[in-house]
Formats: C-alpha cells, sequence, structure tokens
C-alpha cells in the first residue's frame, strides 16, 4: 500500500500511528492532545485528496465501549493496564484508498 498517506498525516501528526491497512482503507490512531491541528489536517487532506489516491475518509472519537473493550482484551493477555485510559484520548482517521 503507498505510503504517501501515511507520510502525509505523520506530518501533521508525529504521534499517528496507523491501526490498519486492509484492502483499500487504512486507518490512523491520532492522539488527542493533537487535536488543534486536525482542522489543517483535514482543509489539507480535503485539498491533496486526488494526489494522495484517497477517495473518502472519515474521523471518529472512541468509543467507552471501545475502552472497555481495550481494557479487557489487555486484562486477558495480562498486560498492564494502567494506560488504558489513554485510549479514550484518540481520533480515528479511516481513508479509503484508490487501488
Amino acid at each position: 500500500m503507498d505510503r504517501g498517506i501515511e507520510q502525509f498525516v505523520k506530518t501533521f501528526v508525529p504521534e499517528a500511528t496507523r491501526l490498519s491497512a486492509v484492502g483499500s482503507e487504512i486507518a490512523f490512531q491520532l492522539p488527542l492532545a493533537s487535536s488543534a491541528v486536525f482542522p489543517n489536517l483535514l482543509s489539507s487532506l480535503d485539498k491533496q485528496m486526488d494526489s494522495l489516491n484517497v477517495v473518502t475518509y472519515g474521523v471518529a472519537v472512541t468509543t467507552l465501549e471501545e475502552v472497555f473493550l481495550k481494557i479487557a482484551n489487555d486484562a486477558i493477555k495480562g498486560e498492564d493496564t494502567t494506560g488504558a485510559a489513554d485510549v479514550k484520548e484518540v481520533a480515528k482517521v479511516r481513508a479509503n484508498l484508490v487501488d
């Protein structure tokens, strides 16, 4: 998959983490602490969709259910869940890319 969109996102939010890249969809996790740059990121993305081969994109805030699932999953794996509260402080950006 083209890394252009990942480099583009990390230009605005270096802490961005790629969550998945399946088929023509890629999802990133962005710290909510970076929300001040979201307007510039999304505005630039709107302008560069064609050059980045992005057809559509969406933004979602992690739900409380996702936080509980993360905590439960970490507990099952025996992982430290002290950072689990940070899970709610993310925004997910999903982009559907042109194949």
